[in-house]
């Protein structure tokens, strides 16, 4: 059988630290059921430094709060 892809789609990482890459890949799996959407897990994702958990909250709590202004 020919080898079509070199690499699994878990080898990519978007971060380097162990439990933040596992629970973004998380997140984006829930984008076929319509709990998540990669626009905004992308945003969020570049909201956070690396290993910085205080960044993580930050970056979840102001798109949570992005989501639930109401519209003007």
């Amino acid at each position: 059988m020919t080898e079509i892809f070199k690499k699994h789609w878990s080898e990519y990482k978007y971060s380097k630290n162990m439990l933040q890459d596992a629970l973004i890949k998380h997140v984006m799996d829930l984008m076929p059921y319509r709990m998540s959407d990669e626009g905004e897990v992308l945003e969020i994702i570049m909201n956070i430094k690396e290993s910085d958990e205080q960044s993580w909250i930050n970056a979840w709590s102001n798109m949570a709060a992005k989501l639930t202004e109401p519209c003007a």
